[in-house]
């Protein structure tokens, strides 16, 4: 039965995409027109509108998911000994935009606002960009962007000091987008 609907392919489409993944913590997204401006997004792409770049060329994979916030296990069990960032959280909106190839700047000028939109202190979403590991864009150097990714410098700090005990010659570094060892 699960053969009905995972996918039979390595992506949902077989694209190149830029993706977006934010986790909030508002509680506050319905009187913030969070929903509105979420669908009005969306609808852009999947508005059929014949002469539209975004409809002709773009396809979206869309997740939502709603947390628990401060009173999840995913928060209260916090001291389990992993490194979760943003255990407050009570939605992640996942967003990615898969394009022809020839249409990136379509699926980037989308994105952009997006951008816009959904982080910062004027947001309906997020104040903060606030993004997950599994959802990760942008710059490839962790190091560089870790404050999107983890929540303090001392965390950080930590999972570093952890690396250069595990991984004291960087054999375990695949690319720039992992946690830098303590020197």
């Amino acid at each position: 039965m699960t053969g009905q609907w995972i996918f039979n392919q390595p992506r949902e489409f077989d694209h190149p995409y830029e993706k977006r993944t934010w986790m909030t913590n508002s509680t506050t997204l319905g009187k913030d027109g969070w929903v509105d401006v979420v669908s009005a997004q969306i609808h852009k792409v999947l508005h059929t509108d014949l002469t539209s770049d975004l409809w002709q060329n773009c396809w979206l994979a869309v997740q939502i998911q709603c947390f628990g916030g401060n009173k999840s296990m995913f928060r209260t069990n916090a001291s389990n000994g992993t490194s979760y960032s943003w255990r407050d959280s009570t939605v992640c909106q996942v967003l990615d935009c898969f394009h022809e190839t020839k249409h990136k700047g379509t699926a980037d000028a989308w994105q952009a606002e997006n951008d816009k939109l959904f982080v910062g202190p004027n947001s309906c979403y997020s104040k903060q960009d606030k993004r997950v590991l599994w959802g990760s864009y942008g710059d490839w150097n962790l190091h560089k962007v870790r404050s999107t990714y983890y929540e303090n410098e001392e965390k950080y700090q930590q999972l570093q000091k952890v690396r250069a005990r595990a991984d004291p010659d960087g054999l375990f570094t695949p690319n720039p987008f992992c946690v830098k060892r303590a020197a």
